[in-house]
Order: structure tokens, then sequence, then C-alpha cells
């Protein structure tokens, strides 16, 4: 099992919990006003504070108190509006539920005290200071004062439609030095590989192909392979390098194939959709876009391909310049 880098994963993961949060409790009271929620009616946050709350047998997971969750929708325009992409990698677990609790609620959570809060996201007060003071925030009060503020700028700017928004995050992620760092790593690599084989199937083989092209015009030497039964065998070696291409990062075949290369010393970076897929985990860099899938027409695949796209682009023009570096 080849190492892959969690903390992108864990990363893509908050994000991908973000879009998909929806109420499974009885709405009828939550509120949208400006004015303090009633916390005490609606949640009884106030009769169940976390040192009263009994344990539950999975560490890290104690009494759940139950949140509405439509006072806000979630939305990724609301998390581009709170936190940053280095913020959000330096946080662990816990501190990442605190960040997706305050990105789904805002309006919520602007009004919350410290224990609130706490007992929201099912932490002790402690922590909740010790999450602002991580943040940048000076103190509770300044977090609130934030989160009003962030409130709203989103009421007067229109939101991006459900077919941006998605795009609309990756992209803002992608503007970012962690991001960056994340490509050079790549980039280190493929240095002195060749041949670079692009592997895919089917919408994937689609963009191995194009990724292939574009590295070969930029004078890179670069093949796409879009048929796993293909033999590899007479002319897999050490230094080669295989870009394996697939959304959900389970195609077996694909997989077959990029094992059989990997096994004879190649180099595998995969691009994938779905973070912690078997196909990531095997590979020495991957990269998960965590876009929503879609399936249309009996099961064909939708998803956006851009991510995958900009990601191939932005490697073949920062290896270009790499190796022009190198021979000066």
């Amino acid at each position: 099992m080849r190492a892959s880098q969690p903390s992108f994963f864990k990363l893509v993961t908050f994000l991908r919990e973000c879009d998909a949060i929806t109420s499974s409790f009885d709405t009828k009271n939550g509120r949208h006003a400006t004015t303090r929620p009633d916390f005490s009616r609606n949640t009884n946050i106030l009769r169940h504070s976390w040192r009263s709350a009994p344990r539950h047998s999975t560490p890290h997971r104690p009494y759940r108190i139950p949140i509405p969750l439509s006072w806000e929708a979630a939305s990724p325009y609301t998390v581009k509006r709170m936190f940053t992409f280095e913020q959000l990698t330096r946080c662990n677990r816990t501190e990442l539920a605190i960040c997706r609790f305050v990105s789904t609620h805002m309006e919520s959570a602007s009004y919350m005290s410290v224990r609130e809060l706490a007992a929201a996201t099912y932490v002790s007060p402690s922590t909740v200071m010790r999450w602002c003071a991580k943040m940048g925030f000076t103190g509770f009060d300044s977090f609130r004062a934030t989160v009003r503020r962030a409130v709203s700028q989103r009421n007067d700017d229109p939101a991006p439609q459900a077919d941006l928004g998605e795009l609309s995050l990756f992209f803002s992620r992608a503007d970012s030095p962690a991001f960056e760092a994340m490509l050079g790593h790549a980039t280190a690599l493929l240095e002195h590989a060749e041949p670079i084989m692009f592997v895919g199937e089917g919408s994937s083989g689609t963009i191995a192909d194009y990724g292939a092209r574009l590295f070969a015009n930029l004078g890179l030497f670069a093949i796409g392979l879009t048929d796993a039964f293909y033999p590899t065998s007479s002319f897999a070696r050490k230094t080669m390098a295989v870009i394996a291409v697939s959304e959900s990062g389970e195609t077996s075949k694909l997989l077959e194939l990029t094992t059989g290369l990997a096994e004879c010393g190649a180099t595998v970076l995969a691009l994938t959709n779905t973070p912690d897929s078997t196909l990531a985990a095997m590979s020495d860099w991957s990269f998960a876009a965590g876009l929503s899938s879609e399936r249309v027409n009996g099961g064909y695949n939708a998803t956006s391909q851009l991510p995958a796209v900009f990601i191939i682009e932005s490697l073949a023009r920062r290896l270009v310049r790499l190796r022009q570096d190198r021979n000066r």
C-alpha cells in the first residue's frame, strides 16, 4: 500500500460533507430570524451541557443533541467565505467538525454563546476557544462579529448557481500556496520520468488521451492508453510514470493495469473524484476533486471533468518549466 496525502483527502471529505448535509429533524420551529434563536426550546442545548451528557461508546462521538439543520442551507459559497484552504488543512477532525457546523449554520452560530456552540458540535467550551485562536480570531466575540459580517455579505451578494457552486469552490481552493505545494510534489515525481503514460477508461479515457496529447505538444515523451487489456509487460520500466485517470478510482481493470505497472517499478499518480479510493491509496501521489458524482441515462458518468483537465494542464506547464530550468 503506497502513501497518499491524508490531509488533502480529509479536507475534500469535509467539503463534500458540507455540500451533502440535509435536514432529518422536524424543522417547524427553525428560523432565519435576525434575533437570537431560542435554543432552550428548539434544541435543548442549555439543558444538555457537554459535562452532563452521557458518554458514547465511540471515541469523540458523545451524546448527540438534536440540531435543526434547516436554519441555513449548506453551501460551498459559505465555506469559501468563512475559511481559507490553509486554515482548513491545519485542522484536526474535531476542529473540522466545528468548521462544518459554523459554515452550514452561520446565522445561528453568530448568536450562540461559547457553551451553545460547544454543545452543538459535541466538544467542550475550552475546545471552542482553542479553535477560535487557531483560526486567527482574537476571541469568541471576534469570531461572532466575523460570522455576522460574512452573513451580511452572503445576503447582499448573489450566490452562484448549483451547477457552478462546486467548481467555484474548487478553483478558490486551487488559488493557494497549499495547493501549489501539492502540484509541486507531483511535478517532482515526473521530473525524470520517461515515458509518461496516461491511462483511463470511458469518459476518463478521453481525459487521459487529452493529457497525453497536451504533454506531447509541449515536447514531453507521453503516450495515452485507454485499453486496460493492452499488454504492458514488454515496455513497463522503472523510469516510467503512470498518470491514472478515474472518476471513481475503483474501476477493476484499470486497477489491475496500474498495479501491474507499479509492480514493475513505475511511479503512479492518480486523478480521481472520490477521496480515499483504492486507486488513490495505491498511488505515490493522488488528487481527488471531491465533486458530487453524477450518473445519468442508466448510469453513464456526467460528473464534471474540469478539475482533472485543470490538474493535467497545470502539471504539464510546471513540468516543462522545471526541465527547462534544470537544463540551463
